[in-house]
């Protein structure tokens, strides 16, 4: 079972304001030293942002890509550039689902999907 995502972070504010505003995710923040990770539980699984300077991590272009089911794609979406994200893929409408990609701050790709309510 997955129980963790940590994503290395180049500006962790910048990522911080993003993932708590368009996502409305409530993050506890601890300190390491001079730096700041912020972690949230969402079900089972625990969404912590590393700054990159702790992770050590580099890369050109993501290596994961998270993918999040909503109730309020387009309330999402109206709040992706606010808040320095870039939509990827515009909405798009399959049947009775919507779909769209959307960038984060740092570039990673994420999945946003909307079904129809059962």
């Amino acid at each position: 079972m997955l129980t963790k995502i940590n994503i290395s972070v180049t500006n962790y504010e910048i990522m911080k304001e993003f993932y708590s505003k368009v996502f409305e995710l409530k993050f506890n923040e601890v300190s390491l030293g001079e730096f700041s990770m912020a972690t949230v539980k969402m079900d089972s699984i625990s969404l912590t942002l590393v700054p990159i300077e702790i992770s050590g991590v580099s890369a050109d272009v993501n290596n994961i890509q998270l993918g999040f089911e909503l109730s309020n794609l387009e309330s999402i979406l109206n709040l992706v550039e606010k808040y320095k994200g870039k939509i990827k893929d515009p909405l798009q409408v399959s049947g009775n689902s919507k779909y769209a990609g959307i960038y984060d701050p740092d570039g990673n790709t994420i999945e946003l999907l909307e079904k129809p309510a059962e």
